[in-house]
């Protein structure tokens, strides 16, 4: 099979791999999307503890699978899946409690395990029966699907920061993850979405998801613009979906009373601390939030919440390109000129 191979840091190559052999209880699927995401780019570019090289990254993934293992019941050759990314024990106490992006004993496909910059994937037995397939509609675009897993993230930044009915919610970080999180937090019942970014650039290209408002912070103050569009109040939630420490730090003076400060985004591992001033948290009620990955469940919400058309998630793929072109993938999300960029192996 052709796979996209990150043999070094920086250096990406397609080539012929073998095909993953399809081993008892485990299953092949047939790529037929996989997303980039901003986690394949800083690997490419730094590394991750996890991952050996050379590798085949990848973890936002749909397809149909062509091959089953013996003693694997529940799934059939032609069904076709969006993929879970994550193989947790389910054996710990946070599995237990249903936490599984909390254990302590994942597996990573597109991390641990070779990902979906591939024409097949290989899903382990342990995958099978821990929930990494969820079957869709055939008639389902192979390209949304994909966008399950990302928004499954979202979805679990979300209920961490209780976005709900009324509030005003500030976005700071016009990518592919803003974006989702303004679809989000409008159908969960905000009533204004502000977007921000320092980058007129990114701020048009997110008005594909119809925010309320949209802000470049660097030519125009964020909060008298907050003020001045929710009627002299701050926010009740504001969201870091960017990987600036003095976001962070910055943030706190845009909530109001009880707001909630969601970090979205991983500093840089060499410059990740911030300082908080703890009168304000302590004095407005603020709560600080972080988030990371997602349930199998949220996953699974997430898809439906695409499958049934309550988020149009097609609005921000902006490129579909080719497992040639992924170079040229990865480069467009460094430059900040996409929302999403889908791979399209075959």
């Amino acid at each position: 099979m052709k796979a996209a191979v990150l043999e070094e840091l920086k250096t990406i190559v397609v080539k012929d791999v073998p095909d993953p052999i399809c081993e008892d209880g485990d299953v092949i699927v047939k790529v037929h999307a996989c997303a980039i995401c901003g986690t394949d780019l800083r690997t490419f570019n730094f590394g991750h503890r996890n991952i050996v090289l050379p590798h085949i990254l990848g973890h936002e993934i749909s397809g149909e699978i062509v091959e089953v293992g013996k003693n694997v019941n529940n799934f059939k050759v032609g069904d076709t899946v969006s993929v879970y990314p994550a193989i947790a024990c389910n054996e710990c106490d946070w599995c237990r409690r249903g936490y599984q992006v909390r254990c302590e004993n994942t597996l990573q496909i597109g991390d641990e395990l070779p990902g979906g910059f591939a024409q097949y994937v290989r899903i382990p037995e342990k995958g099978v029966k821990n929930g990494s397939l969820i079957a869709i509609p055939k008639n389902m675009d192979h390209k949304q699907a994909a966008l399950a897993e990302p928004l499954g993230c979202v979805l679990n930044g979300q209920e961490l920061s209780d976005i709900g009915l009324g509030d005003t919610v500030v976005i700071i970080g016009a990518g592919p993850i803003g974006c989702m999180h303004a679809m989000l937090a409008k159908a969960q019942g905000a009533n204004k979405v502000i977007m921000a970014d320092i980058k007129d650039e990114r701020l048009e290209l997110a008005k594909r998801v119809n925010a309320d408002y949209y802000v470049n912070s660097s030519k125009e103050n964020l909060l008298e613009k907050i003020l001045e569009f929710n009627d002299g109040r701050k926010a009740d939630v504001v969201i870091v979906a960017c990987n600036v420490t003095k976001v962070v730090e910055d943030s706190l003076e845009l909530l109001d009373w009880e707001g909630r400060l969601s970090i979205f985004a991983g500093m840089p591992k060499d410059n990740s601390m911030v300082t908080v001033d703890a009168n304000i948290v302590h004095y407005k009620d603020i709560k600080l939030v972080g988030s990371y990955g997602s349930t199998y469940w949220q996953h699974v919400t997430a898809l439906n919440l695409i499958k049934d058309g309550v988020l149009d998630i097609k609005n921000i793929i902006t490129h579909e390109l080719p497992l040639e072109d992924i170079d040229k993938g990865l480069e467009l999300v460094r430059k900040g000129e996409s929302l999403k960029v889908v791979v399209i192996p075959w």
